[in-house]
């Protein structure tokens, strides 16, 4: 299972240890979850279909966590 955990950077910066908190858990569950910065991101429809960018690459996930 694939997961994102999308934060803005400042956020991301005074919430480290819970963001760790939540890394150390998903990796304990055999959940792949990823820091994901929202500057970095783009997202919306292209032909119809939704897409999620993440530093310029496509990104797919199960879930999010914002």
């Amino acid at each position: 299972m694939k997961g994102l955990l999308i934060y803005e950077r400042h956020e991301s910066v005074r919430n480290r240890r819970f963001i760790e908190y939540w890394l150390d858990t998903a990796k304990v569950k055999n959940v792949d979850l990823k820091l994901v910065l929202i500057e970095e991101m783009a997202f919306g429809l292209k032909d119809n279909k939704p897409f999620l960018r993440v530093g310029g690459e496509n990104v797919t996930a199960d879930f999010a966590v914002v």
